[in-house]
């Protein structure tokens, strides 16, 4: 279980954790920095893939959400392809133009929500 200082919310789960910070990305896609809490790095692996690495592992995903904030109008979708945060705290996003995988402008932002299981029951 998450050992890191949590505060109190309501929630229909139990130990439900949300996670939530921001991605700054630069020419040619690349991360230039992550701002908030509970989230190791997040690393640009190829075009418009992302794999975030959160810092500690959860029994489950429950939800997660992304929103581009671009400072141009672009048809970027975010959407999470894969996670197994009970093992190696990762998670992959992709960012997509018409399916095909496009790295967001230089200037965006990637914001990013999660809500974590933090028990087996």
């Amino acid at each position: 279980m998450a050992n890191s200082l949590m505060f109190k919310s309501l929630s229909t789960n139990r130990e439900a954790i949300t996670v939530s910070f921001r991605v700054n990305i630069g020419a040619t896609g690349a991360v230039t920095s992550v701002a908030g809490t509970g989230v190791a790095s997040v690393v640009r692996t190829s075009a418009g893939l992302y794999t975030i690495t959160l810092n500690e592992t959860y029994p489950s995903l429950l939800s997660a959400n992304a929103t581009l904030l671009a400072p141009v109008a672009v048809n970027l979708v975010p959407q999470f392809v894969s996670e197994a945060v009970a093992s190696t705290k990762i998670i992959v996003l992709r960012t997509v133009a018409v399916a095909t995988l496009t790295d967001p402008a230089n200037g965006a932002s990637l914001l990013v929500n999660l809500v974590l299981r933090n028990t087996i029951y």
